[in-house]
């Protein structure tokens, strides 16, 4: 750690570790020739290397050199350990902290240092340096002043250690050609001693020479570096691609939402303008009301009038026609129905508009990762088994690795989505389905089909939200492919576009145990009968293939090299097979296998044995 020392050192002092700004302690210096304090350097690659997979090398902290880490992958603090202790540079720090000349303190003097001899790797003050000059045996010595000491020339020359790698005070005597490692005899008589062949490393080196070893390794790696470069293409390209795809889809939101903006404009326009005429049309209603009010007044009057005229009339008789008169058109009046009418304006509000100030965002809008191993050659892997679960309660029906590289299970008896994160720990992510089948996913989100209620649930990939129901007859087995959605029924393949548009695209006659997509397109049909089918998104078959060592095929997977993987469940192995239909290989002793993933993430394999058992390997 960096103290306030460091206001007092130069950045050319070569006594001090560029890290911490201290004193060098244990200096261990680089293949860049630079040197570093051990617990500095060892911090420094495991912070490096903490954020990388696979963890293979780190920079230096000065130069910034690429430095291959030579330990094991996954334990950078312990590559520390593996570079050499810069002794020179060890000596002239504990020199210079005595600040004495060596010579002279050997004969109980004491004098200031002012130069350094390499080939003695002593300090000298002024005069020894004269007297150390002066013998003739002693001039090819390179003595310089401390000040013109620098990290190049206090480095020893990096090299390939002759030491056992496991016994550091050992010499590499041995090289055992199973484990092709160099070793001690301590070794050879210990952890390579039942090996078959350990020999000399002298008679080892002829036997690698004349071998061809080294052309096939170069060849390898020249072969594994063009896979490399291509690689990095593939990922510079991808950087545009997704630059283009945002590009596009702001365009096409920014369309949307004008066409929204212009909709919801009209309908305001609209809205204001019904409110205009529903006033007026009241206004209108309750001014003839008014008048027929304002008459009804005028009657009465009229009535009260003639009334009071008839108690004032000059003859009997004059005063019986007029009340008789007054009295009638009052009692028509009366039963004339006349009301007082009351008006308020009510505005019920659409379900649509009311959910608007609710809505939290616009889009979910996600990053669905995949990735492909640079070598992956699946007529050569082999399995182990590293993990593996009993479900106690509930049967699991399918599996899917996500974007990411967690894996999702579907356990059809609970209604829920078990996922399995990269520590391959369990979650139950969502819950309360009534008996899902299977589950898929694509830019949308995630897929569950769920057969006895006849729809397809849809769940934000995040945060597995609800988003939608998609009512659909009899929805079983479900695949995604370019932001089309494919669904089996009992004998049936529908297609389910961006619209949300549902589809039938082909019938089959046998019963429909499966499906997936491969890479060009093609929809792959695990079929009842034995088959395993493809078909192109018209419904007309590409290609069959069908084995008697394959027998009742279940689930279909497609990695990222297009190679389709078969589960055979009663035949307890899995069938590889090109986009092309042809057999690669049977990986065989898969107990039950209801489905085979792939998780190219996570270099491992999820296999459904049975529906009590999910078997996790590592390839």
């Amino acid at each position: 750690m960096a103290t306030q020392q460091a206001e007092a050192v130069t950045v050319n002092d070569i006594t001090v570790c560029s890290i911490c700004f201290e004193k060098f302690k244990i200096p261990r210096y680089l293949p860049c020739e630079h040197s570093f304090c051990h617990d500095c350097l060892s911090s420094y690659i495991v912070s490096q290397c903490k954020s990388k997979e696979p963890r293979l090398e780190f920079h230096c902290p000065v130069c910034r050199q690429y430095i291959p880490g030579d330990g094991v992958v996954n334990k950078p603090e312990d590559w520390v350990s593996l570079f050499p202790v810069n002794e020179t540079l060890q000596t002239i720090v504990a020199q210079t902290s005595k600040n004495q000349c060596e010579l002279c303190l050997k004969n109980n003097e004491k004098a200031t240092t002012a130069n350094y001899c390499w080939t003695c790797t002593m300090s000298l003050c002024e005069l020894c340096t004269k007297w150390h000059l002066k013998f003739p045996a002693l001039n090819d010595h390179k003595i310089a002043p401390f000040t013109e000491i620098d990290h190049t020339r206090s480095t020893p020359i990096f090299g390939v250690s002759n030491h056992c790698p496991k016994h550091q005070n050992e010499q590499v005597q041995l090289y055992c050609s199973q484990h092709e490692q160099p070793c001690c005899g301590l070794c050879g008589a210990t952890e390579h001693k039942k090996c078959e062949n350990v020999e000399l490393i002298t008679i080892a080196a002829q036997s690698l020479k004349v071998s061809g070893k080294f052309n096939s390794l170069i060849k390898e790696a020249k072969a594994f570096k063009e896979k490399l470069l291509l690689a990095n293409s593939n990922l510079k390209n991808n950087i545009s691609e997704i630059e283009s795809q945002m590009d596009e889809k702001k365009s096409r939101f920014e369309s949307e939402f004008r066409s929204m903006t212009q909709h919801l404009e009209k309908l305001k326009n609209d809205f204001l303008d019904e409110m205009s005429l529903t006033l007026k049309e009241g206004k209108e209603k309750l001014q003839g009301e008014i008048e027929r009010m304002e008459n009804g007044i005028l009657c009465t009057n009229s009535c009260i009038h003639g009334l009071e005229m008839a108690m004032n009339a000059a003859n009997e008789t004059e005063m019986v026609v007029k009340l008789s008169t007054s009295a009638d058109t009052f009692r028509k009046l009366k039963k004339s129905h006349l009301k007082e009418t009351n008006m308020k304006y009510e505005m019920a509000k659409t379900v649509g508009f009311k959910q608007i100030p609710g809505m939290q965002r616009i889009a979910v809008v996600n990053l669905n990762e995949s990735a492909s191993l640079i070598e992956f050659e699946v007529e050569k892997i082999s399995l182990s088994v590293f993990k593996q679960l009993t479900i106690e309660k509930g049967n699991i029906s399918s599996g899917f690795v996500l974007s990411g590289g967690n894996f999702l299970a579907v356990n059809e008896t609970e209604g829920t989505c078990l996922m399995y994160d990269e520590e391959w720990k369990c979650h139950s992510v969502i819950n309360n389905l009534v008996a899902p089948q299977d589950i898929t996913q694509n830019e949308e989100g995630i897929f569950v089909t769920i057969p006895v209620l006849n729809r397809i649930e849809v769940f934000s990939s995040r945060h597995f939200q609800h988003l939608r129901n998609i009512p659909m007859s009899d929805p079983r087995k479900i695949t995604s492919f370019e932001g089309n959605v494919f669904v089996s029924s009992s004998r049936s393949i529908m297609n389910i576009d961006n619209t949300w548009t549902v589809k039938k695209i082909h019938a089959t006659n046998s019963d429909i145990s499966d499906i997936s997509v491969t890479r060009k397109g093609l929809i792959l049909l695990s079929l009842a009968n034995g088959k395993i089918m493809a078909i192109n998104s018209k419904g007309e078959t590409a290609w069959e293939y069908k084995s008697s060592y394959l027998k009742e095929p279940r689930g279909l997977h497609v990695d990222s090299r297009d190679q389709i993987y078969v589960s055979g469940r009663e035949s307890n192995n899995v069938h590889v097979l090109t986009n092309g239909g042809t057999l690669i290989r049977v990986i065989a002793n898969i107990a039950n296998p209801l489905f085979f993933k792939v998780n190219e993430m996570r270099g491992a394999i999820c296999v459904g044995s049975g529906q009590k058992n999910i078997i996790f390997y590592k390839f």
